[in-house]
């Protein structure tokens, strides 16, 4: 546990340093499920893995889907781009949504789905929050239902 003493609103702060930590390391801090916003504030816009990490510039924008990524899932780590995604998913039927779904090319998917398909890890060690994080970290529309 860490405090830091600040004269901004502590929402704003939160943010503010969350958003350094998206652009050091490119995904939400462990357990951190709001990603330091309130609900009527936009979210955290995604890493921009082409510009300065450093600097901490970010992109409001969606990835190029020729850009592959790294991330870690369920212990493993694994590069993939938004193409593969879309490649793995190509054919497959949509399973029903729980709760999280993905757009990709026109169906939604259930995120764990998605992720499991794209990536080879078996759904049953993908949590769905690191599933919406990383697919939206590539770009992708998340819909919850």
């Amino acid at each position: 546990m860490a405090w830091k003493a600040t004269d901004e609103d502590q929402a704003d702060a939160e943010a503010t340093l969350i958003r350094a930590f998206m652009a050091r390391y490119g995904a939400l801090p462990f357990a951190n499920l709001n990603a330091g916003r309130r609900p009527s504030v936009p979210p955290v816009p995604v890493v921009d893995r082409s510009t300065d990490q450093e600097e901490g510039i970010l992109s409001d924008g969606p990835r190029p889907s020729t850009n592959a990524r790294t991330f870690v899932v369920a212990g493993r780590s694994i590069t993939i781009s938004p193409d593969d995604v879309r490649r793995a998913l190509r054919g497959v039927s949509p399973e029903p949504v729980q709760v999280w779904a993905v757009q990709v090319d026109g169906r939604s998917y259930p995120v764990v789905q998605a992720l499991e398909a794209a990536t080879g890890v078996p759904r049953s060690a993908i949590r769905s929050a690191r599933a919406r994080d990383v697919l939206t970290a590539l770009g992708f529309r998340l819909i919850r239902v």
